[in-house]
């Protein structure tokens, strides 16, 4: 299913589980939007720089 926007697919009820996986500056707005609306919530961490030396 496809969606105009990140509200609507929050306010699918059909949707139970968000992975957030967008830019780390929105993780914090859109997994708090998507725990709200009651879905369960993974959050994409990246690994820091110093991981790959």
């Amino acid at each position: 299913m496809a969606y105009d926007d990140f509200a609507g697919l929050v306010a699918d009820e059909a949707v139970e589980l968000m992975v957030v996986a967008n830019p780390s500056q929105l993780h914090c707005q859109d997994s708090i939007a998507a725990m709200r609306a009651g879905k369960h919530v993974i959050v994409e961490k990246p690994m820091p720089p110093l991981w790959m030396k």
